[in-house]
C-alpha cells in the first residue's frame, strides 16, 4: 500500500510541476515495455498483448468477462484517479469476511488496472499471481461452476501476458500452455462459451513460444487454429467477434512473415486493417488503440517492398498520429509505444531520404526515453540504452560519425552495466550493442578498435549460437561476414578468407532451410567470398562465386525490380571486373554497361543516394572501354564520373575519397593516351595527394592504392622528362609492393612485376643500365612463373615482357641473349595471333621485325629475310589492328 501512495504522490507532484512550467504531463512506464528485449516482430505485436490483457480482464462489448457480467467499464475508466488503488487495497484486506467472491474478483481486476496506470508493474504481477491462485482455488472448490472456469482461463492468460511483458519468458510460456490445455478441453465440451477464450489462448501461446526461441512452425499452426476459430465465431455473430477476428488476423500475419510468407502476411494484415478501420469509423474512441498498432504493422510489411516504401511511410504517419492522440489521453499506457513508433517513423524517413526529419524523429524518441529513465532508472535503463543505439544509427546515416560513435559508446556503457547485473538475460542485448559499436568505430576510421570489438561480439554470438543454434545462426553468419570485410581492410587476407568461408557455410545452411528468407543473404555472402578469393589470387574460384551470386540476384531482381536494382547493379560491376581479369574483355564491357544503366535508372529516381555509386560505376565503365580500345569514349566517361564526384559534398566518406582518387588516376591515364600530358600530370598529382591522406589515416587499408598511384605518377613524370623524380616515385612504389607481395604472392605478383618493369625503365632513363637489366630480369622471371601456373591468363603479358627484355639485352650488347629471348616471345605471339589475329597481328609484326634485325646481327641472313617476309605478309593482309599495350588502371 505504501508503494501505491508513493507512486501516486510522485505522479501528482510531477504533473503539478510540469503544468506550472507549461509542459506536457510526465510519462510513466508503459506496460508494453518490460525488462526483456523484444525482437522487431515482437515490437509490432506488443500492443496486441496489451489489448489482449485488457480484453481478457475487462471483457468486450460482445462478451463480458465472468464476475462482472453487467458492468463493462469504459476504456478509460482506470485513468481518472489512480489513488483509488489505496481504497481498493483496503477493501480487499478486510478481515471480517464480509467481502464476497465476486467483489474480491472485481476489486483485484480494478487494482491491476490502477497499478498499471501508476507504473507499478512488479506490484501488478503480484496481484495477478494472487488473482490466478484465487481463481484456481475457486475452480477446485466448484469444479462444475461455469463462472469459476470462465474466470480461471482469463486469469491464466492475464498472468502469462504480464510475465511475458517483463521478460519472464519460460514462466509465461508454461502458464499460457496450461491455459491452452485447459481451455481446449472446455471448448470441446462447451464451444459456444469457451471458443473465444481458447482462440485468445492459442494466439498468446504462439507469441510466448516464439519469444522463447524456435517453434516457428508450431507458432504458425497455433495462430492458424486461432484464426479458424475466430472466422467460425465471426460467421455466427459478426458484430460480436469482428474485433477478435481483426486481432487474430494481425497475429497470424506476424507468424506468416516470420515464415517468409510475406505476400500472405500482407494479405492478412490488410484484411485485419479493413475490419479495424470499419470499427474505428463507428467507434473512434473504442478502437483507436486497435487501429494504431494495425497500421504500424502494415507499414512495416509494406516497407520491405521497395516499390511500396512511400506507401509505408504514409501508413506509419497515420499510426504515429493515432499514437500521439492516445498518448495525450493515456500517457502511462502509450508513451513507450509512441517512442517506439517515432523511432520506426525515423527509419521510414531515412529510406525516403528525409534525413533531417528522420533525425528529429529519433531525437524526440530519445528525449522521451531520457524522461522515462529519469523517473524510473531501473525500469528504463535497457530502453534508454537501445534508444541511444538507435540514435547512433541515425547520426551515422547523417554522416555525423563522431557524434554517432559517442552515442554508441554511451549505449554500450549502459548495456555493460545491465549485463553485469543480469548476464544470462542480457547477453544478446550486449552482443548487439557491441556489433553496433564496432560499426561506428570503423566508420570513424578506428579499424583496429573495430576489429577488437567485433571479435568480442563474435565470441558472445558463438556462445549464444551454441545454446540456441536456430535462433542465432543468422546473427553469427552476418557478424562473420562483417568481420571478413574488416579483416580484408586490415590486410589480414588469409583470416578474412576463413571468416568469409565460415559465413558462407552458415548462409548456405540458412538458405537450405528457408530459401525465400535467406536468398539475398546467401548472394551477399557469395559476393564477399568472391572478393576474398580474388585477394589471395584464386581468380577462377572468385569468378565462379560471383556467377553464383549473380544468378540469385537476377532472380530476385526479376521478382522485385525496385527492391533489388541496386544489388544487381553492384554484383554486375563486380562480375565485370572478374571477367576482365579472366581476359574476357568484351563480356566484361557488356556487363558493366548493364550495371551503369541500372545505376543511371536508380540515380534518376534518387539522385542524392546514388550519385557516388553512379560515379564509381562510370569510372569502371571507362576502364572496360579502354580495354577494348575505345579510348575517346573512355576519356569522356571518366570525365562524366569526375564531374559527378566533384559535385558531391566536400565532406566525403573515406570510401568516396578513395573512389575519387581512382577516377583521377584513370583520368590521368586516358589524358596521357590522348597526348594531354600536362593535364595528365595534374590529375595524377591530385589523385596522389588524396591517396597519401588516406594512407596516413589508415596505412594498411590504402598502401596498395598508394603504390599503384605512385607507379602511374612515375610514368607521368617520365613523360615530362622529370626523370629523377620519376625514379624516386617508382622506388617508393616498389618499396611498398615488396612486403605486400611477400605476405600475399598470388595477389601481388602482377602488380609487383609491373612496378619492377617500370622501375627498370626509370633506371635506364638515368643511365643505370646494369641495375635496370637486373630489375627487368626479376620482373620477367615473375611473369614466367605466372604463365607456367596459368598460361591462358598470362600469355600476352609474358610476351610483352619478353619483347621488352630482348630490347634491353640488345642495348646491353647481349645480342645472342636478345635473339634467344625474342624466339621465346615469337612462339607466344604466334599462338596469340592464331587465336585472335585482329588483336595480336600488330604485335607479331613488330616482334618479327626485331627478330629479323637480331638474326642479321648474328649473320643468319636467310632467316632474317624470311622473318621480314612473314611480317610484310601479315601486315598486307590487313589483319593487324594496333591495340596499345596494357595499362595500369585503378579500381578495374
Amino acid at each position: 500500500m505504501t508503494s501505491v501512495l508513493i507512486a501516486w504522490r510522485r505522479r501528482k507532484t510531477s504533473r503539478e510541476l510540469q503544468t506550472e512550467a507549461g509542459s506536457s504531463p510526465s510519462l510513466l512506464l508503459s506496460p508494453s515495455i518490460g525488462q526483456h528485449r523484444f525482437t522487431s516482430d515482437e515490437i509490432k505485436s506488443l500492443t496486441e498483448l496489451q489489448g489482449q490483457l485488457r480484453l481478457i480482464l475487462f471483457g468486450s462489448d460482445g462478451e463480458p468477462t465472468a464476475g462482472q457480467k453487467d458492468e463493462t467499464p469504459a476504456s478509460n475508466q482506470y485513468t481518472q484517479d489512480p489513488a483509488k488503488s489505496v481504497q481498493i487495497l483496503a477493501d480487499i484486506c478486510k478481515s471480517d469476511g464480509s467481502i464476497s467472491y465476486n467483489d474480491v474478483f472485481n476489486k483485484m481486476r480494478d487494482l491491476i488496472a490502477n497499478l498499471g496506470q501508476l507504473g507499478l508493474f512488479g506490484e501488478t504481477m503480484t496481484v495477478l499471481q494472487l488473482l490466478t491462485a484465487f481463481c484456481r482455488r475457486q475452480a477446485l472448490k466448484e469444479p462444475n461452476s461455469t463462472v469459476d472456469r470462465l474466470n480461471l482461463g482469463p486469469a491464466l492468460l492475464s498472468l502469462s501476458c504480464s510475465l511475458s511483458l517483463v521478460g519472464r519468458l519460460n514462466e509465461a510460456s508454461a502458464v499460457s500452455e496450461e491455459a491452452v490445455s485447459m481451455l481446449k478441453k472446455l471448448a470441446q465440451q462447451e464451444p459456444e462459451m469457451f471458443n473465444s477464450s481458447f482462440s485468445s489462448a492459442l494466439r498468446l501461446h504462439a507469441i510466448n513460444i516464439r519469444r522463447v526461441g524456435e517453434h516457428e512452425e508450431e507458432a504458425l499452426d497455433l495462430t492458424r487454429q486461432s484464426l479458424a476459430i475466430c472466422r467460425k465465431l465471426h460467421r455466427i455473430k459478426p458484430e460480436t467477434f469482428e474485433a477478435d477476428l481483426a486481432r487474430s488476423l494481425r497475429d497470424h500475419s506476424i507468424r506468416l512473415n516470420e515464415a517468409g510468407r510475406s505476400k500472405e502476411a500482407i494479405d492478412a494484415v490488410e484484411e485485419s486493417l479493413e475490419i479495424v478501420r470499419s470499427l474505428h469509423a463507428a467507434k473512434p474512441a473504442s478502437f483507436e488503440a486497435e487501429l494504431a498498432p494495425t497500421l504500424f504493422l502494415y507499414s512495416a510489411w509494406l516497407n520491405v517492398d521497395a516499390d511500396r516504401c512511400g506507401e509505408a511511410l504514409g501508413v506509419c504517419k497515420q499510426s504515429l498520429k493515432l499514437y500521439r492522440s492516445l498518448y495525450v489521453t493515456r500517457p502511462a499506457m502509450f508513451e513507450a509505444d509512441l517512442a517506439n513508433v517515432l523511432y520506426h517513423h525515423s527509419a521510414h524517413l531515412t529510406k525516403a531520404e528525409s534525413y533531417e526529419k528522420s533525425l528529429n524523429a529519433v531525437e524526440e524518441s530519445l528525449r522521451m526515453y531520457f524522461s522515462l529513465h529519469a523517473a524510473r532508472p531501473e525500469a528504463f535503463e535497457e530502453d534508454l540504452a537501445k534508444s541511444l543505439g538507435r540514435y547512433s544509427i541515425r547520426l551515422s546515416e547523417a554522416g555525423r560519425h563522431k557524434d554517432a560513435l559517442d552515442a554508441a559508446e554511451e549505449s554500450l556503457k549502459v548495456h555493460r552495466s545491465i549485463y553485469a547485473a543480469h548476464p544470462t538475460a542480457h547477453e544478446e542485448d550486449l552482443t548487439d550493442a557491441l556489433y553496433s559499436h564496432a560499426n561506428r568505430l570503423r566508420e570513424a576510421g578506428k579499424l583496429t578498435e573495430a576489429l577488437d570489438t567485433i571479435e568480442e561480439c563474435l565470441k558472445m554470438y558463438r556462445t549464444l549460437y551454441a545454446a540456441q543454434p536456430v535462433v542465432f545462426e543468422a546473427d553469427v553468419a552476418d557478424a562473420l561476414y562483417t568481420y571478413s570485410v574488416w579483416l580484408s581492410e586490415a590486410g589480414r587476407h588469409a583470416e578474412a578468407l576463413k571468416a568469409g568461408e565460415d559465413s558462407l557455410t552458415l548462409h548456405r545452411s540458412l538458405y537450405a532451410a528457408q530459401p525465400d528468407a535467406f536468398d539475398k543473404n546467401l548472394a551477399d555472402a557469395l559476393w564477399n567470398h568472391s572478393n576474398r578469393l580474388r585477394e589471395v589470387g584464386r581468380h577462377e574460384e572468385a569468378l565462379a562465386a560471383t556467377e553464383e551470386s549473380l544468378k540469385i540476384y537476377r532472380a530476385l531482381h526479376t521478382a522485385q525490380p525496385a527492391a533489388f536494382g541496386e544489388n544487381l547493379a553492384g554484383i554486375l560491376e563486380s562480375y565485370s571486373t572478374r571477367l576482365s581479369e579472366a581476359g574476357q574483355r568484351e563480356e566484361a564491357l557488356s556487363t558493366i554497361e548493364e550495371s551503369q544503366k541500372l545505376y543511371r535508372l536508380l540515380h534518376s529516381t534518387r539522385p542524392t543516394a546514388f550519385q557516388g555509386k553512379l560515379a564509381n560505376a562510370l569510372n569502371k565503365y571507362s576502364v572496360r572501354l579502354s580495354e577494348v580500345g575505345k579510348h575517346k569514349e573512355a576519356l569522356d566517361t571518366v570525365e562524366e564520373s569526375l564531374k559527378m564526384y566533384r559535385s558531391l559534398p566536400t565532406a566525403r566518406s573515406v570510401t568516396l575519397e578513395g573512389d575519387l582518387a581512382d577516377a583521377l588516376h584513370n583520368h590521368s591515364i586516358w589524358l596521357s593516351d590522348a597526348g594531354k600530358l600536362k593535364e595528365a600530370l595534374d590529375a595524377i598529382e591530385e589523385s596522389l595527394k588524396i591517396c597519401r591522406s588516406l594512407h596516413s589515416a589508415r596505412p594498411t587499408a590504402f598502401e596498395a592504392k598508394l603504390a599503384g598511384t605512385l607507379s602511374t605518377y612515375s610514368n607521368r613524370l617520365s613523360k615530362a622528362t622529370r626523370h629523377r623524380e620519376a625514379l624516386d616515385a617508382i622506388e617508393e612504389s616498389v618499396r611498398i609492393y615488396r612486403p605486400l607481395h611477400s605476405a600475399r604472392p598470388a595477389a601481388y605478383d602482377v602488380k609487383l612485376a609491373n612496378a619492377l618493369a617500370i622501375y627498370s625503365s626509370r633506371l635506364r632513363s638515368v643511365g643505370k643500365r646494369s641495375e635496370a637489366l637486373d630489375v627487368l630480369d626479376e620482373s620477367v622471371k615473375m611473369r614466367w612463373a605466372m604463365w607456367e601456373a596459368k598460361p591462358a591468363a598470362f600469355e600476352a603479358e609474358l610476351a610483352k615482357a619478353l619483347d621488352t627484355y630482348a630490347s634491353a639485352l640488345r642495348a646491353a650488347g647481349r645480342v645472342r641473349d636478345a635473339l634467344a629471348t625474342t624466339e621465346k616471345c615469337l612462339k607466344l605471339r604466334r599462338s596469340l595471333y592464331a587465336a585472335k589475329p585482329a588483336t595480336f597481328g600488330a604485335e607479331l609484326v613488330s616482334t618479327l621485325k626485331k627478330y629479323s634485325t637480331y638474326l642479321t646481327c648474328v649473320e643468319r641472313h636467310q632467316e632474317a629475310r624470311e622473318a621480314t617476309k612473314e611480317a610484310v605478309s601479315i601486315a598486307e593482309r590487313g589483319s593487324a589492328s594496333a591495340e596499345p599495350p596494357g595499362i595500369n588502371v585503378a579500381s578495374a
